[in-house]
C-alpha cells in the first residue's frame, strides 16, 4: 500500500512538472530518462526509479501467477528503486531536505540490515553441542 501511495505522488509530482511556471516540462520530458531539457541526469534517475517502483507494485499484484523466484527478482527491486528515488531527490530537488532524507536512508539500511541478518542465521547450520 505504501509503494503504491509513493507511486501515486511520485506521478502528480510528475505530471506537476508539466505545468510548472519556473521549468515546465513536457510529458515525454517526464516520462523518458534523459529526456529533460532541466537536470536530465536527476530527472532521468526519478523517472527509472518510479518505472522501477511500479514493477514491484505490478509484480505484488501478480505474484500468484508468477515464479517465486522471478517474484522475489522482481520484488528485490525496490531497493534500486528507493536508491535511485533518493538520489533524484538529493539532486534535484531545491528543498533542503536532507535531514529527511537522512532519517530515511538510515531507516532503510537499518530494516535491510536486520533482514539480512535474519536471512543469514536460516542459512546458518545449527551448532552441534557436544
Amino acid at each position: 500500500m505504501t509503494s503504491g501511495f509513493a507511486l501515486t505522488l511520485g506521478m502528480v509530482h510528475g505530471l506537476l512538472l508539466t505545468v510548472d511556471a519556473t521549468y515546465p516540462q513536457s510529458l515525454l520530458a517526464v516520462l523518458i530518462p534523459g529526456a529533460s531539457s532541466v537536470r536530465p541526469l536527476p530527472v532521468a534517475l526519478g523517472t527509472l526509479g518510479a518505472y522501477l517502483l511500479a514493477l514491484v507494485i505490478v509484480s505484488t499484484r501478480a505474484r500468484r501467477h508468477l515464479n517465486p523466484r522471478v517474484w522475489k527478482a522482481l520484488h528485490l527491486s525496490a531497493y534500486p528503486a528507493f536508491a535511485l528515488l533518493t538520489a533524484h531527490g538529493v539532486t534535484a530537488g531545491s528543498d533542503h531536505l536532507g535531514a529527511l532524507y537522512a532519517t530515511s536512508v538510515a531507516a532503510v539500511a537499518f530494516t535491510f540490515g536486520l533482514r539480512l541478518l535474519e536471512e543469514t542465521k536460516k542459512r546458518r547450520p545449527p551448532r552441534s553441542t557436544g
